[in-house]
């Protein structure tokens, strides 16, 4: 691809040239006159992706599909078929086809005793139809296809899919809709839990630009200690590099600190933290936690910082980072808010 200026706005062009995309197939296919797989009448904007799968004595072959087809070419970029979406629209690859012809995968294999289609986008399992050609090649019908499934080719006696799904169905079931952000946001939802007093727990945690991710009874690397759950804060440059706890206060008591049980990454580096109450700095600096067990440091806080009503805790990683889910990181069990 190569980049364009039009109206001072900065777009990719693609120059990709499409004669070369077929001089580069010829050359991989080149003299390859028996391929282990071939397809018929899938787009080629389905990507296709097998693998062999041997398994305490479950053999089989185990085939992908993804439904890249819900993409166009505007102009000069790749955009969304439905643009009034967040996410991809996923037509089906048989708007794609003649009417009168089906998708289908051919297999060089021996010893196919069923073939089944698995896919997040419905419950149930299909079984699918197919036969041997005179080439040596199975033949599979793909009846239609979704986001994502999967189709698997039991070889030998031992049945995978009959083993731990039991029932199946032939006919191609309903695909469910893709969850809109109002679906996403009522099948996430949670029962309200009844909070604790003067305590801040994982969950109880909001994140920077994010749903919190709690790790749950987290033991990595943890010595001597009960796994505790967690929730991360990981460098400034991510979309995670803070966390937000509140705690209500009816009087200002005479003293307040908190009681914070933490844990710092598993690198030898302790991580750059930042901790304060209500917008003021109360510490700032390396971490004072380990990084193979779960310890409680006590903070003082000035009672000056602190108002009636809801007060808001903030941790913020301070280290100049873009990663997530890897050093450096910060992660909290709770915090205990002792009042004198």
């Amino acid at each position: 691809k190569q980049k364009c200026y039009l109206n001072t706005l900065l777009v990719q062009v693609d120059a990709r040239i499409p004669d070369y995309k077929k001089l580069m197939l010829g050359f991989v296919s080149y003299k390859n006159f028996s391929p282990p797989l071939v397809t018929e009448n899938i787009p080629e904007e389905v990507i296709v992706n097998p693998f062999i799968h041997n398994y305490k004595g479950y053999k089989g072959i185990v085939v992908h599909l993804l439904n890249c087809l819900g993409t166009k070419f505007d102009t000069y970029a790749v955009t969304p078929d439905d643009s009034t979406y967040e996410f991809l629209d996923y037509p089906s690859p048989r708007n794609f086809i003649p009417k009168d012809k089906s998708m289908s995968i051919k297999v060089k294999a021996k010893d196919i005793k069923n073939v089944y289609l698995i896919s997040p986008d419905f419950t149930e399992v299909v079984k699918l139809r197919f036969n041997r050609g005179k080439d040596g090649y199975y033949c599979i019908e793909v009846p239609d296809l979704g986001r994502y499934e999967i189709i698997y080719i039991v070889q030998g006696k031992k049945d995978l899919v009959k083993d731990v799904l039991l029932s199946t169905t032939e006919e191609f079931p309903t695909i469910q809709p893709f969850p809109t952000q109002t679906t996403l946001v009522e099948t996430e939802k949670v029962k309200t839990k009844e909070r604790k007093p003067d305590l801040i727990e994982a969950d109880d945690f909001s994140v920077t630009k994010s749903t919190v991710q709690i790790y749950k009874n987290y033991n990595w690397n943890i010595k001597d200690t009960i796994a505790k759950d967690g929730v991360c804060v990981f460098g400034k440059g991510s979309n995670l590099f803070e966390m937000k706890g509140s705690f209500n206060l009816e009087v200002i008591p005479n003293s307040l600190s908190l009681e914070i049980c933490a844990l710092n990454d598993n690198s030898e580096k302790k991580c750059l933290i930042e901790i304060l109450i209500n917008g003021n700095s109360i510490f700032k600096g390396s971490n004072e936690f380990a990084s193979d067990e779960w310890l409680t440091k006590t903070y003082t806080v000035d009672t000056k910082l602190l108002k009636k009503g809801e007060n808001i805790v903030t941790i913020r990683n301070l280290e100049d980072s873009t990663k997530v889910d890897s050093p450096p990181w910060f992660m909290v069990n709770q915090i205990k808010i002792i009042k004198k």
